[in-house]
């Protein structure tokens, strides 16, 4: 048999055309096999600063080894940080810096042992010395490095069998390794995994590539590229490669062609350089199982997701989507969007980067039938509605039709979590919810499209995410006529106007609630009807129209009291109230509230009772019962705060204001100031106008008659804006 020894493999390193066997020890200097150092390197600055102290020698004595790692997803920009680290720390390493591209990327990848062997020419060993087994050439390797300081480069690591024979065993020689994955069995090595670059460092590095005259020249085309590139310097630099291969063409020509989905991949593509290829080596790597749930996470649209999502979507049992999840983040295939601690809910949410979700669903369309697209698409949208129907049915009454989906039994935790704390599985979940009706809708399933966002009515409504209601509840209302479905058609224009009412759109308002209660009543809905009767009284009211808003609320008290809706009769007070408040007929308002205190307070409706004691501080207020006003005021903003209604809590703020006004204090102004900031944030364009107004009041108060003309020009010109009327309060103010 032949001595193992003697057999080795051919050398697996490109060491240039010098045959080092043939150069004795005694003449090698330092080998020095660094890739050159990338010119448009970009950031990264604290990174560099972190690995430079990690693997700089120091008054280490006799400890070990320095070892770091950087890890990332395919293109982030491994090898180019630790090429330009390696270039810096070349003086603290005179006896060589050796570089070795593992290609762990491959599915071959390289073997430790052929590996030691060209490591070990590079050292000056010469061949025949080298031993044949791997544990022989590891010990020799690292008796080599004893009285050394070398720098050793492990680039595109595999894992952790590949890396740990090639590590140094001694003080004064340093290893840094890059990977795809993190290398958590490498005990006591600190990884550092890398992210896509910051906007502004995407910019920087195109214009770099392009030249700075083109970036400056069509800078919303430049931030577009670098953002469908998802900020990834591959792709930024494949994308910048190819603009510069086509001379003065504009950037936004470029953009226009990334912005299609399915041809980004392909654009994403330049001689030797790919974005797909790079990607698709790694994945290629990943189990089957990996694999398949890869592919049906890229049927979500939804921009997050908890892991409970993917048991779903595979029809599993959450521990082991969870095992899978792990194993993809571990992978670099996924991300961690937010740590537990992070979410409200207190579920760890993930992610795809952009560009390896365009990636999933290639191999999506591409090896899933279509029989098992729709089935896991379907139960997926399934397990959104029947969660999000108990969120709503715990948050408190809403708009929404009720759904037919229950919460999924084989989800406890997750069905715990959203009884313990609604409002917050809503928080974690909002855009992902959005994301399913419009996938919903996009799938033409159209009962789940209006049950989905009649579940997220209330939730969008009380933390004044308007705009998202709006949208989704024009999504139902159009998925109900594709389905003729009247009452669904119904339900939704209700919801509809109620979300215009608080855009203050109150023509299309009207249009919507008119449309909605015509057809409640053609139906013969009659709870339907009584709703459409009382947003439409609130539409009146919100425009000075306190008459028609009263004659509203006649019609449809008798229909709530006849139907024993306790509630709906209770808000009808509250309205009632609302409107004679405003009217400055308090002493016929004030019986009024406090019997709707009593009744929300009864029932449990944390919202009512917030809206009513405003109501009722706002009374004492008009009525110099200042101290009750302020009482009333103090609960109604804790109510609010434990709701998480803004808007609530701005429309205290203004009462505040006003108990302040009257009382000559000097915090009025702040308050209605502190108003107005918020109300103008949300969008809520009546309360935006009445907040100026007492600004401009407490202004006029102070003696600053500019600035109060100031937010009396604004003021007036929203509530023109809106068709309103200003109150009763402030024209008398004004009339003084």
């Amino acid at each position: 048999m032949a001595d193992p020894d003697a057999v080795l493999p051919r050398p697996g390193l490109s060491v240039g055309d010098i045959d080092l066997q043939q150069i004795p020890p005694s003449m090698r200097t330092g080998t020095f096999q660094l890739p050159p150092d990338i010119d448009d390197f970009i950031g990264r600055h604290e990174v560099l600063r972190r690995l430079q102290d990690l693997l700089a020698p120091s008054d280490r004595g006799a400890s070990a080894v320095v070892v770091s790692a950087a890890a990332g997803q395919a293109g982030v920009g491994k090898t180019a940080l630790a090429t330009r680290v390696a270039h810096r720390l070349r003086p603290a390493f005179p006896d060589g810096q050796l570089y070795v591209d593992l290609q762990g990327a491959d599915r071959q990848g390289q073997e430790a042992g052929d590996v030691l062997a060209e490591l070990l020419l590079e050292l000056g060993v010469p061949r025949a010395a080298i031993p044949g087994r791997l544990d022989r050439r590891a010990a020799r390797y690292r008796a080599e490095l004893q009285d050394r300081r070398v720098l050793v480069v492990l680039d595109n690591a595999g894992g952790e069998a590949q890396v740990r024979p090639l590590l140094p065993g001694t003080p004064g020689s340093a290893t840094l390794i890059t990977s795809r994955a993190r290398l958590d069995g490498l005990e006591g090595v600190p990884t550092i995994v890398l992210d896509v670059l910051e906007p502004a460092q995407a910019v920087e590095l195109l214009a770099k590539v392009v030249g700075p005259e083109r970036v400056v020249a069509e800078p919303e085309a430049a931030a577009g590229i670098v953002e469908l590139c998802g900020y990834l310097p591959l792709a930024i630099r494949i994308a910048g490669a190819r603009l510069a291969a086509t001379g003065p063409a504009p950037l936004a020509e470029l953009a226009d062609r990334l912005a299609g989905e399915h041809g980004r991949l392909v654009e994403l593509k330049l001689r030797d350089m790919e974005v797909r290829a790079s990607f698709a080596l790694h994945y290629r790597d990943l189990r089957e199982d990996e694999r398949h749930t890869l592919r049906l996470l890229g049927l979500l649209k939804a921009p997050d997701f908890a892991a409970w999502v993917a048991a779903v979507l595979l029809d599993t049992e959450p521990a082991g989507a969870e095992v899978l999840i792990g194993r993809l983040v571990d992978a670099e295939m996924l991300e961690v969007a937010q740590a537990a601690r992070e979410t409200p809910d207190g579920q760890v949410r993930y992610r795809f980067h952009d560009l390896l979700r365009l990636l999933a669903r290639e191999r999506l369309w591409g090896e899933e039938s279509p029989a098992v697209q729709e089935s896991a698409l379907r139960r997926v949208l399934d397990g959104y509605a029947g969660l999000a129907r108990r969120a709503a049915e715990l948050l408190g009454p809403g708009t929404g039709r009720a759904a037919a989906a229950a919460p999924p039994a084989r989800f406890p935790t997750v069905v715990k979590r959203i009884e313990g704390d609604p409002a917050a599985w809503f928080t974690a979940e909002r855009l992902s919810l959005i994301a399913a009706v419009e996938q919903a809708y996009d799938n033409r399933l159209w009962r789940l499209t209006w049950e989905l966002a009649g579940s997220l009515a209330r939730f969008l409504e009380l933390r004044t995410h308007w705009t998202d209601w709006q949208h989704t509840q024009r999504l139902a209302l159009h998925a109900a006529r594709h389905a003729r479905d009247r009452e669904a058609a119904a339900t939704a224009m209700r919801s509809l106007g109620d979300a215009l009412t608080r855009l203050g759109r109150f023509e299309e308002a009207v249009a919507q609630l008119e449309q909605a209660l015509a057809l409640s009543r053609a139906l013969g809905d009659r709870h339907g009807e009584a709703s459409c009767l009382v947003g439409l009284a609130g539409v009146h009211r919100d425009r000075g129209q306190p008459q028609a808003a009263l004659r509203r609320l006649d019609q449809a008290e008798p229909i709530f009291r006849e139907l024993g809706d306790h509630r709906g009769q209770t808000e009808v007070l509250l309205n009632k109230g609302h409107v004679l408040r405003e009217q400055g007929r308090f002493e016929a308002a004030r019986p009024l509230l406090e019997a709707c205190l009593a009744a929300f307070t009864r029932l449990q409706d944390h919202a009512g009772e917030a809206w009513t004691r405003f109501n009722l501080g706002m009374t004492c207020q008009a009525q110099g019962r200042f101290d009750e006003a302020v009482a009333e005021l103090d609960r109604c903003r804790a109510l609010f705060a434990g709701l998480g209604d803004r808007r609530g809590a701005a429309w205290t703020s203004i009462g505040f204001g006003y108990v302040e006004l009257e009382r000559g204090g000097e915090r009025a102004l702040a308050s209605f100031e502190r108003a107005a900031l918020t109300l103008r944030e949300i969008g809520d364009r009546l309360g935006l106008a009445k907040a100026l107004q007492g600004a401009g009041l407490a202004l006029a108060a102070k003696g600053d008659h500019e600035a109060a003309e100031a937010r009396s020009r604004e003021s007036s010109a929203i509530f023109r804006g809106l068709g309103a009327s200003k109150s009763t309060k402030v024209n008398a103010w004004l009339s003084r």
